[in-house]
């Protein structure tokens, strides 16, 4: 079993894109309810929302996933690849927000012009926490003022990227990581991690989220635990007071390691349409929130609009780019 997932981590030829299919809908089903004034659904027993372990379980599996793309590629072509596979979509959404909200919220282009400008050019390079409210925008539903709440992970995940991967995985000296720790610090004051009177542990869990994933890459090539993931583990664990709660935690993680890196192929998918599911599934919402009311129904159109979208932000924006990346790292490696 272990020999399966080990191999499976470090191949990748396993279901990951599936669990992140899953996660995907997770997220979308959660807000939907949030965006319609309910109480967001819960998992099992758990106290958070749906979305909140579906975006935990996508720092983790993300953490996995960028550990494997790091760890085969030099220093360039891994910020080349995560430049190219992050950013177009995600600039993208900041348009499609806006677009939506012009046509959907009866938002007038000449009083809100300014705020929608300064919507998409103060989120445009995503290094500081993500500004998603325009006031009176969407103040029909029961998430008003919010263009996109989805988006503030994103941050955070280029965070994780520039910063904690290469802490963890990189060989450079002590004395440049102890550097690369403060600049990090920095940044996460950026992020708004930091405050007057301590942390907020809720923002900080998805780094450690990340950090165990990439622990997990670890200890499948080393094929034994590491620091890192106890210490990653121990914090998780500790960020909940409520025993059952951890214990739910762990049993969700347990489940995408088993789920996508155990069982071999029982699903097979070829086009990722998971990121935009994640970028555009909140304005999308939002849209039919203003025109339908029945919350099942809306869910359907939703759901539908949603994967429209994200196949054609795959096909057209998504794909293009992974194409150039792909040409550059060959330009790249031939060049070297």
């Amino acid at each position: 079993m272990f020999n399966n997932i080990y191999k499976n981590i470090l191949s990748f030829d396993n279901n990951q894109l599936a669990i992140r299919y899953l996660l995907s809908f997770g997220v979308f089903y959660s807000h939907m309810f949030a965006i319609y004034g309910l109480k967001e659904p819960a998992l099992l027993w758990g106290v958070h929302s749906l979305g909140w372990y579906s975006v935990n379980g996508f720092f983790f599996i993300s953490g996995i996933l960028i550990a494997q793309s790091y760890n085969s590629k030099n220093i360039i072509t891994y910020f080349l690849a995560r430049v190219f596979r992050i950013m177009p979509a995600y600039v993208v959404s900041l348009f499609v927000a806006v677009f939506l909200a012009i046509v959907f919220s009866d938002a007038s282009i000449s009083i809100y012009a300014y705020d929608f400008i300064n919507y998409i050019f103060s989120n445009l390079i995503p290094l500081n926490g993500i500004n998603s409210a325009i006031s009176g925008i969407w103040i029909a539903t029961g998430q008003p003022s919010a263009m996109n709440n989805s988006i503030w992970t994103i941050p955070f995940e280029i965070f994780c990227y520039i910063f904690i991967v290469p802490l963890i995985m990189s060989s450079i000296s002590k004395k440049y990581k102890l550097l690369l720790l403060f600049v990090s610090i920095y940044f996460l004051t950026k992020l708004g991690i930091f405050y007057s009177i301590g942390l907020k542990l809720d923002l900080l869990r998805v780094i450690f989220y990340f950090s165990l994933g990439i622990a997990t890459y670890i200890s499948a090539k080393n094929k034994t635990i590491n620091l890192y993931f106890i210490g990653s583990l121990l914090v998780l664990i500790s960020l909940d007071s409520n025993f059952k709660e951890s214990i739910l935690n762990i049993c969700f993680l347990s489940c995408i390691v088993l789920v996508g890196f155990y069982f071999k192929s029982l699903i097979k998918l070829k086009n990722d349409l998971t990121y935009g599911m994640y970028l555009y599934a909140w304005p999308i919402s939002q849209s039919v929130k203003w025109g339908v009311d029945n919350f099942h129904l809306a869910l359907i159109l939703a759901f539908l609009f949603l994967i429209i979208l994200s196949w054609l932000s795959w096909i057209y924006i998504e794909s293009p780019f992974l194409n150039i990346k792909n040409k550059l790292k060959y330009v790249i490696v031939k060049g070297k």
